[in-house]
């Protein structure tokens, strides 16, 4: 339902870059910024997707669905880089506490040891109705600034282009 572009340097946020707040799938379409942004090696730009999902009681994953999260920003920048497409994500050793909260909890399964079922089944079967909770994964998702990676231009290397935490 709305979508941020976040713009980090040496650990502190920048003003934002961008926002929609009221974004719609059905009416995608491109905005230039009223002013250029300069991006310095080692910046870090976070693209955040608000989602309306007070009517599931599952928790919503990232994926090819409609129903699934999928959250795209895509940049005109010059000069030239050697670089076919970005991504963030919340940085795992932030992420990896609260699902063992969840696993101890008994709020979601855990993966199994043999590997039959991994995290991304757990988390289907998962149901978040803890307000507390669902706050705490709001923040966590949004703070620390995430993890920021792109791939060279052949898409054969993945490098990492900054991680920073408070």
């Amino acid at each position: 339902i709305n979508l941020k572009a976040r713009h980090f340097r040496n650990g502190k946020e920048l003003p934002m870059i961008a926002e929609n707040k009221h974004y719609d799938f059905n009416y995608q379409e491109v905005y230039y910024l009223k002013k250029q942004v300069k991006l310095l090696p080692g910046d870090i730009v976070s693209v955040t997707c608000g989602y309306q999902t007070r009517n599931r009681n599952k928790i919503t994953v990232g994926g090819l669905k409609s129903s699934d999260e999928m959250c795209l920003n895509h940049f005109f920048y010059y000069p030239k880089a050697d670089m076919s497409s970005c991504s963030t994500q919340p940085a795992i050793r932030n992420i990896v506490p609260f699902l063992l909260k969840l696993i101890q909890k008994g709020i979601m399964p855990p993966p199994t040891k043999n590997g039959t079922v991994g995290i991304y089944e757990s988390l289907l079967k998962t149901t978040l109705n803890d307000t507390q909770l669902i706050q705490e994964l709001r923040n966590l998702e949004t703070y620390p600034p995430p993890m920021f990676y792109c791939a060279r231009g052949n898409r054969s290397n993945l490098f990492n282009v900054g991680l920073y935490y408070q």
